[in-house]
């Protein structure tokens, strides 16, 4: 704000520099229409800023849309500091415009949305105070300037705003995201729960329960909003919304106070005080400018009050008060220069110098009450969903009357002369009655608090309503934010007794799902394991497991929160089941490695002391307690992602048929039943019922390939996997070979036993332990690294676009997919069960508000994300070299199929009725773009195009070569090196 402040003011000392105006040829009276335009087109810009900010600040969220503000601003100064003409000086003033408004539609909602109740107020006004003291820099530092002959007299004042650019390049990286805009509020979930357990857990039991209130009041408003608010197109309509959430009476409150603030005048004097004193108070420019100067600081001082006062005074009376003080003043500036400009009068003199007071005076008013205030108002005032619309909104009418104030007022001083004041003497005498009658208080109000009040209350007259004109709190939401306190969180007392019953209760929920209490709480930092987020434990090493890795939120170039103003109509989730046991047949070979070491190695010493003793307890096959947590974890954060949804409609779940995968589906319904009965929604279909689809050789079955002979069998196909992993890991398995021998002599190490140690870092860190696996200390990050990559070579070349047949395995599922999205028969000649895919049967019915589940295996998953085409766009992987994943479209093991993958394939409709529905795909967290379908911004197709880019599937994919037992030609693989034998992939699902 010290920037905006800075910029605003700077140009008043410029355009009274000679030089400046005669490089631009602006002098002299026939001037004064295009000094206008060029000073004022400024706003111009910052208008269509604050317009941009209608939609970044939502797709980029309030701190990036700071930085891009600012970075464009940087431009815009550099245009007109090296300005020669007018053409030059107007992009310029323009560029800088458009920067400044995306910063100011920004700043004040970032700075409400992160501040307490009793200190948002303050902080904002403080914002403002900034905003003054760049002001009043620029006007000493012109004045300073203007001592000095030449171009340096101007454009050094211009340049040295780049101060303040880079205090912002340098500061805002490091500022939290907003905790109530879209694109953090799923994390937000994640941190508040584990934060209240720590609380629980350290004693501090009233301050668990009020995040935990806060939480749900926070989420409960997000919902409200999605259902019921308004798009700008319905707005335009004429349409107000369901839900009574006055949507359209809020957004002129808060574009009301910054049109009024505008229309009082300030920018009268603050792009022109100078020229005011010089042509209409009589004053030599020196004396103009160090008056202006010291005006700046009187300005700053008494701007200083509104800290303390802004939350106990309340907006309204700080907004009347000032008014009035305004209004005085212009109307005695009025009087003393209509005698100060008649002719003959003996004192005119004198009441020119007296009119210089008021000027003063007027500043002392407007940095009280009207500086920060309007700033301050939209950002509270404006429901949640609408919060950074409305903020928007209120700046770009900032801008746009500021352009029209700015643009007049070097003509209406020469033209109107005295009569000018007039206008603004009016103006701010109305604004009295406007805001007494009408502004509901926003003073020691939670945001929360002021939706609730429009929910309430309909009436458009606030000045008898006692609760809306109130400065301090209404009793009726202290008492009801204390019963949701009581009745709401996850903790229910402050009383002891009634916390450890409550614990008490909570341990045995989580016996239930074979944790006890105490593990619950200190087997893993609370704050590196989500439901949101998933697993953030040491994620340098975590995320660098391939198939192994816990689940993990994937960074996502789009934001993968559900767009405002869109509601979601269907929901299909395709999951992996959760962290599990290692398959019998690897189990006998960790058993080998580690008796080989325990047997042949010397001294083991350092960080694999602990092999020495390691008994190897794992089981086989088997869902592991860890991976029943993910499962829980996944329905729960499955049902609040698409709490509009899932709140009103029951899922429909099947699992294939093997017994981990069966409990991974129980366990995620469990989550799913649990997130609604804490939103005490009834759920009488509860324990829902899982289609089990049988694995039995044979079967026909969208969830568990097995039917494609040549696939399954015929080494032109199963031989593509193994060559790629022999290739890579002749790059990196030698090396580590050679440290381990070392380490480990003389025990003769196999590429095999390599991997079996890196595998046991996942496998024990996902197991019953309480810490992370001690495996996982003996590789470095790079090589966590190269053995992440060598599993993605395992997916992408054995089920994925690396193999001819690897996305047909996956093309039974899309056409089941297809035919939920469009409510068609599901016409498949592949793997499709057709008894129990009749059309609309029990087993599998097709449902209005779609919601289905289906838990299967990764190879499946990699196999049905191939046959949607997502994938479409990537090149081969090299088997000489890792590339990152954003190198390759987002394939990674890790990213696309981790433990209790998630990937959600949405319908929704955007922007009200008759609007085309539309389709994401979200795989853990991350928007698949959707290119094959022309995605939008948003990674949207329309329904249309995203089924018709599915035509591989609908096709049946290279099903007919599944049965040609002469296999065709060899498939090659991107290599430039022999590699080693005998390393496989592992078949999980087999």
């Amino acid at each position: 704000m010290t920037l905006f402040g800075y910029d605003q003011g700077v140009f008043g000392g410029v355009v009274v520099t000679q030089d400046y105006l005669d490089t631009l040829n602006l002098g002299g009276p026939e001037h004064k229409d295009l000094l206008g335009t060029v000073t004022a087109i400024y706003d111009v810009g910052c208008l269509f800023g604050a317009i941009a900010a209608f939609s970044l600040g939502e797709i980029l969220g309030r701190k990036k849309s700071v930085l891009l503000g600012t970075t464009v601003m940087s431009i815009g100064a550099i245009l007109q500091i090296t300005a020669y003409g007018v053409p030059q000086m107007i992009v310029g003033r323009i560029v800088a415009g458009l920067g400044n408004g995306l910063n100011t539609a920004t700043a004040p909602v970032w700075q409400a949305e992160t501040s307490k109740a009793t200190w948002r107020g303050k902080l904002v006004v403080i914002e403002m105070i900034c905003n003054i003291a760049g002001f009043s820099l620029s006007n000493w530092v012109t004045y300073g300037f203007s001592f000095v002959p030449g171009p340096v007299a101007w454009r050094m004042p211009l340049v040295l705003q780049f101060i303040f650019i880079a205090i912002l390049f340098a500061t805002v990286p490091w500022l939290p995201e907003s905790p109530r805009s879209g694109m953090p509020l799923r994390a937000l979930i994640s941190h508040a729960d584990f934060s209240a357990r720590w609380l629980i857990a350290h004693g501090e039991i009233e301050e668990a329960e009020q995040i935990i209130a806060d939480l749900e009041e926070i989420q409960w408003a997000v919902n409200f909003e999605r259902e019921n608010g308004m798009s700008w197109m319905d707005l335009l309509k004429g349409k107000t919304g369901a839900g009574n959430t006055c949507t359209i009476r809020r957004l002129l409150l808060g574009a009301g106070t910054q049109a009024m603030q505008q229309l009082s005048g300030i920018n009268v004097t603050s792009y022109y005080l100078p020229t005011v004193l010089i042509e209409s108070v009589g004053l030599e420019e020196k004396l103009a400018r160090l008056l202006a100067a010291c005006n700046s600081v009187s300005y700053l001082l008494f701007s200083l009050i509104g800290i303390p006062n802004v939350e106990k005074w309340g907006r309204r009376k700080m907004m009347m008060y000032a008014a009035a003080g305004q209004a005085m003043c212009y109307m005695l500036i009025t009087i003393l220069l209509r005698y100060n400009e008649k002719e003959g009068y003996p004192h005119a003199k004198e009441v020119a110098s007296a009119s210089v007071a008021f000027f003063f005076l007027y500043y002392v008013f407007f940095g009280i009450g009207w500086q920060g205030v309007p700033w301050l108002y939209p950002t509270e005032i404006n429901s949640l969903s609408m919060r950074t619309k409305g903020a928007a909104l209120g700046t770009a009418s900032n801008w746009a009357f500021n352009f029209m104030v700015v643009e007049i007022t070097p003509v209406g001083i020469q033209n109107l002369q005295w009569k000018f004041y007039v206008i603004w003497t009016l103006f701010n005498a109305s604004f009295v009655p406007i805001v007494y009658l009408f502004y509901p208080e926003t003073a020691d109000r939670k945001l929360e608090d002021i939706d609730r009040y429009f929910r309430e209350s309909a009436r458009v007259f606030v000045f008898r309503d006692k609760d809306a004109c109130s400065s301090k709190r209404p009793l009726a939401y202290i008492e009801h934010e204390e019963r949701e306190i009581r009745r709401n969180s996850s903790v229910v007392s402050t009383n002891p007794e009634i916390v450890k019953k409550r614990l008490a209760s909570l341990a045995r929920a989580n016996e239930k799902l074979g944790y006890s209490h105490e593990e619950k709480l200190s087997s893993r930092p609370a704050d590196c394991d989500s439901a949101e987020k998933g697993y953030q434990c040491h994620p340098e090493i975590s995320h660098y497991w391939g198939q192994y890795s816990p689940f993990f939120a994937v960074p996502s170039d789009i934001d993968p929160a559900i767009p405002p103003s869109c509601k979601i109509t269907f929901v299909q989730i395709l999951s992996r089941h959760g962290a599990r046991d290692p398959t019998k047949a690897k189990t006998a070979s960790y058993r080998e490695t580690i008796k080989k070491i325990q047997s042949d190695a010397g001294g083991l010493t350092g960080e694999y002391r602990f092999l020495a003793d390691f008994q190897y307890d794992l089981g086989a096959d088997q869902l592991t307690e860890f991976g029943r947590k993910e499962m829980y974890n996944s329905g729960l954060a499955f049902y609040n992602r698409y709490r509009a949804l899932t709140s009103q409609v029951t899922p429909f779940i099947r699992a294939s048929g093997q017994e981990r995968v069966v409990n991974s589906a129980e366990q995620f319904s469990r989550g799913f039943h649990d997130a609604k009965m804490a939103d005490r929604v009834p759920d009488p279909s509860y324990p829902y019922n899982i289609v089990t689809i049988s694995e039995t050789h044979g079967s026909n079955n969208t969830l568990d390939h097995g039917l494609c002979t040549a696939f399954e069998k015929l080494p032109t196909y199963t031989s593509i996997g193994p060559r790629a992993l022999a290739n890579f890991s002749s790059t990196f398995l030698p090396r580590l070979r050679l440290r381990l021998a070392t380490a480990l002599a003389p025990t003769n190490l196999t590429d095999t036993d390599i991997l079996n140690l890196l595998d046991l870092c996942p496998f024990v860190t996902v197991s019953d332990a309480a810490a992370e696996s001690p495996f996982c200390a003996l590789f470095t990050k790079r090589e966590w690294r190269e053995y992440d990559y060598f599993q993605t070579l395992s997916k992408f070349y054995s089920y994925g676009p690396g193999n001819p047949l690897g996305p047909t395995q996956g093309v039974g599922f899309v056409n089941e997919l297809i035919a939920r999205l469009t409510g068609q028969p599901v016409k498949d000649a592949t793997s499709v069960n057709h008894t129990l895919d009749a059309f609309n049967s029990s087993t599998f019915p097709l449902m209005d508000k779609g919601l289905y589940v289906d838990v299967s295996h990764d190879n499946d998953m990699v196999g049905v994300f191939g046959a949607m085409g997502l994938f479409d766009g990537v090149p081969e992987l090299p088997t000489d070299r890792r590339v990152e994943p954003e190198e390759v479209g987002g394939f990674a093991a890790g990213w696309v199929v981790p433990f209790a993958a998630r990937g959600y394939v949405e319908k929704m409709v955007c922007g009200g009725e008759g609007e085309e529905e539309m389709v994401r795909v979200v795989i853990n967290n991350r928007v698949v773009p959707l290119t094959q379908c022309g995605g939008d911004a948003l990674g949207r197709c329309t329904l249309e195009r995203f089924v018709g880019s599915l035509g591989f599937a609908q096709k049946g994919g290279k099903w007919a070569e599944c049965f040609d037992q002469g296999g065709g030609a060899e498939v090659g693989i991107v290599s430039s090196g022999s590699g080693s034998d005998g390393i496989a992939a592992e078949v999980e699902s087999a």
